[in-house]
């Protein structure tokens, strides 16, 4: 937070992912709304909102293989629920 509000030009990407323990499409609508929650999180903090962009990847970029979806709090898909800020760079 405080890197985000020393440096105001700043924009970021919010990616957010999803386990695979339910519909892929379950999973994308999940993901989306994690990254916006995020995003609505910042924005608390008194970030200015014009400076993220959020995207959803679902269960389609995992951090770590998930043998047995079944399983909803395995260290795996722990892993796989994310989000990730990246810099954009114009």
């Amino acid at each position: 937070m405080q890197t985000l509000k020393a440096n105001p030009q700043t924009r970021l990407r919010i990616a957010a992912c999803a386990s695979a323990s339910s519909t892929a499409e379950y999973n994308q609508a999940l993901s989306e709304r994690r990254a916006q929650s995020i995003k609505a999180f910042l924005i608390l903090e008194e970030v200015d909102a014009n400076r993220f962009k959020t995207v959803g990847f679902g269960q389609s970029n995992p951090a770590e293989y998930k043998a047995n979806p079944a399983v909803l709090r395995s260290d795996a898909a722990k892993a796989n629920m994310r989000g990730l800020f990246e810099i954009i760079v114009e």
